[in-house]
């Protein structure tokens, strides 16, 4: 038999609010940790990391009967991680009509913040390749991912900087917008097993896909401009400096309210434009 909802239990049996929070699923934590880090260097106090990239030498031939020889080809140049970004996210709940009456929220919201603020830290470094790494770029707004084009993104990174290969495949990443999963299995390295990954215990342990053994990344953080801007990258192409990792500021109490804020201070930079190529998919 129906119940009435105007008279009945609905009316009798009174709401109560779960204590578990569903969070936000954000992409975050992914591009950061595949790139240079150089907080060790930053220390607390610096505002700059200044790095020398030393150049490639040519072996040349001894003069025999002379023993002569000719100065190396070299020269020393520059890269930079400028501290510039202050971030943060702010908060207040009032005592009474929140945290009594729905449950503890500081907790997830402090968490979420920190994933927030990681997020804002990927999302600086994919911007970084649009603006900042542009002399090896492929594909264009019409195509989708394909083995020609992440063969020919590999030898760009691999062949041109004369890097061997095997020994840099976990310096190598790949990071893809989300959407091109569908079109994966056009590539022949595609390896998709990790997603299921190995039976441990009776539970399925996922590991990172890889294309050709490169750590890929599906990710809504690909930048967008005249087409997805994907890209394949060696971890000294980008790098990131913290002066304040993401952490919680704890806020002075104003009577029943509780403000609580979350900061980052860090910079990002372009090392190694030439360690990273674009590829660019509808």
């Amino acid at each position: 038999m129906a119940l009435d909802a105007a008279t009945e239990l609905v009316n009798i049996i009174p709401e109560v609010w779960d204590p578990m929070y569903m969070k936000m699923r954000y992409h975050y934590g992914i591009i950061a940790p595949r790139c240079l880090n150089k907080d060790s260097v930053i220390a607390k106090y610096g505002d700059k990391v200044n790095m020398g990239v030393m150049s490639s030498m040519t072996v040349g031939d001894v003069t025999a009967t002379s023993g002569a020889m000719s100065d190396t080809d070299f020269t020393v140049g520059a890269a930079s991680i400028t501290i510039d970004k202050w971030k943060y996210l702010k908060a207040s709940f009032v005592d009474a009509a929140k945290i009594e009456t729905i449950g503890d929220i500081v907790a997830p919201t402090v968490s979420q913040m920190i994933e927030q603020l990681l997020r804002e830290q990927d999302n600086q470094l994919a911007s970084l390749v649009t603006s900042g790494i542009t002399s090896n770029s492929i594909g264009g707004p019409t195509e989708s991912v394909s083995e020609e084009r992440v063969l020919e993104a590999i030898t760009e990174v691999v062949a041109d900087n004369e890097l061997e290969l095997t020994r840099e495949l976990q310096n190598l990443t790949f990071f893809l917008y989300t959407s091109l999963f569908k079109d994966l299995k056009q590539v022949e390295g595609w390896n998709y097993a990790a997603y299921s990954g190995e039976s441990v215990g009776g539970m399925l342990k996922p590991t990172i896909p890889n294309m050709y053994g490169i750590p890929t990344y599906l990710t809504n953080l690909v930048p967008s401009s005249l087409g997805r801007r994907n890209w394949l990258q060696h971890r000294e192409a980008l790098g990131i400096a913290n002066v304040a990792k993401p952490n919680i500021v704890p806020l002075a109490k104003t009577q029943l309210s509780t403000d609580i804020a979350a900061h980052a201070i860090f910079g990002v930079g372009v090392l190694r434009e030439g360690f990273a190529c674009q590829m660019i998919t509808a």
